[in-house]
């Protein structure tokens, strides 16, 4: 019995060992979960604060990200909006070029075309032997817009054409001349050598233009016509008459000394003829009137001084 009483004793203080064993255990576990709270609540904590930095740095970088995107698009497409005004600008350049081709096209093909008429209308002109209109028509020509060939077959006729014209006028003149019509003999002479520079008579109507000029007291045009006449020819017929003229034309003008200078050496080379014996009476008669002018300029009283004059 004594046995059984101390092995419940035992029992029982084993028990109560185990109880507090137990109840040690509880608190360390309560302990050790709470710290385990509490650490996992850090960590929980840690996790939330490196979570949100995270979602932070990614923001940062989503919008830096961003920035570059469209700074890189903002780039691009200036780069692109400047090579496409460069390209329109190079289209429009070379638009107006080709518009400026197809003015000049358009040009040249009107040009082409009222010569062509032009050219017509002179083969028409020919044709019917209308001379006059015909020149009218070649001085009008575009000779540039026209085949070189057919300008060419152009010219030689119309420079026959000319020198006939020329002769004609001339043989006008000199009618006119002989009659008196000094005016319309200019015009004549004029026309003639207008119409042609080589025609035979040219000379003979650079003399009766002077002629004539001298009959309408045009003497500085009269001296013109005549110093290119004897220049041009000095065998003509009227090489003297001219010669006489010419000093007339001077005395007339007023220029007495050179008109004296001019008689003289015209005299000094020319042979016996009519006109030499004209001049040879002309500078007499205008040594006189020199003479006389000398003499009254000697006679006449000096003009009085200011007062205070040296």
């Amino acid at each position: 019995m004594e046995d059984q009483l101390n092995e419940l004793r035992r029992d029982v203080k084993h028990l109560e060992k185990v109880m507090v064993d137990a109840q040690n255990m509880s608190i360390k576990t309560d302990n050790n979960l709470r710290s385990l709270y509490a650490e996992l609540k850090r960590i929980a904590d840690n996790q939330s604060r490196a979570i949100q930095s995270t979602r932070f740095h990614s923001i940062g970088v989503y919008l830096l990200l961003t920035v570059v995107l469209v700074a890189a698009a903002a780039i691009i497409g200036r780069f692109y909006l400047t090579s496409l005004k460069e390209s329109i600008a190079a289209c429009q350049e070379k638009r107006e070029v080709l518009a400026g081709q197809v003015a000049r096209l358009e040009k040249d093909n009107e040009s082409r075309a009222a010569a062509a008429i032009q050219a017509l209308n002179l083969y028409e002109a020919l044709k019917q032997d209308q001379k006059e209109a015909a020149v009218r028509q070649y001085d009008q020509l575009n000779r540039a817009a026209l085949d070189k060939a057919m300008v060419g077959l152009f010219d030689d006729r119309i420079l026959a054409i000319r020198k006939d014209l020329a002769a004609q006028h001339q043989k006008e003149g000199l009618r006119m001349y002989r009659v008196g019509n000094h005016t319309n003999a200019i015009r004549e002479f004029n026309t003639a050598m207008t119409l042609s520079e080589t025609f035979d008579g040219k000379d003979l109507s650079l003399y009766y233009l002077g002629f004539a000029l001298f009959k309408e007291k045009d003497y500085q045009g009269a001296l013109k016509a005549l110093e290119e006449a004897v220049n041009a020819d000095d065998k003509a017929r009227e090489y003297p008459q001219a010669l006489m003229t010419m000093g007339l034309a001077m005395e007339q003008g007023g220029n007495l000394e050179e008109a004296q200078r001019h008689y003289e050496k015209v005299i000094a080379q020319s042979g016996r003829n009519l006109y030499r014996s004209k001049m040879l009476m002309q500078l007499a008669a205008l040594k006189k009137t020199l003479a006389k002018r000398e003499k009254e300029a000697a006679a006449k009283p000096a003009t009085p001084q200011p007062a205070g004059s040296p």
